[in-house]
């Protein structure tokens, strides 16, 4: 089959459907302008994600000819025992499973000694 879309049989159409854009080859025109149309949308959203992660969501680039050196193995250290304010991990643990988080919230405040309103929140 020959015309303007001849190339279509060499990879594959079928002769009924280079006739039919040889017919109407607005339709080859429509293919095309969706297909970009997709593949630019698919940018746009990748971009949108990648903008829009925190910083610490992003990998950090490190330098690939530079190796750790030495330390601990991973399973080897020390993790902290009071968290960033001074106060025991423990008291952040999950104590009561399935109790509810208003129970988890009232003990951490009376061992933390913090002061609690009159609705009891």
């Amino acid at each position: 089959m020959s015309g303007q879309f001849g190339f279509m049989s060499k990879i594959g159409a079928t002769d009924a459907a280079v006739a039919t854009l040889n017919d109407q080859p607005y339709l080859f025109t429509i293919l095309v302008v969706i297909l970009v149309a997709v593949i630019l949308q698919i940018v746009l959203i990748w971009y949108i994600h990648y903008a829009t992660m925190k910083p610490e969501q992003k990998k950090k680039k490190e330098p690939k000819d530079k190796k750790k050196a030495g330390g601990k193995p991973p399973a080897a250290r020390e993790l902290p025992s009071t968290a960033t304010n001074g106060q025991p991990l423990s008291l952040y643990a999950n104590r009561s499973v399935g109790v509810g988080f208003g129970f988890q919230a009232k003990e951490r405040r009376e061992v933390m000694g913090t002061q609690t309103r009159k609705d009891g929140i």
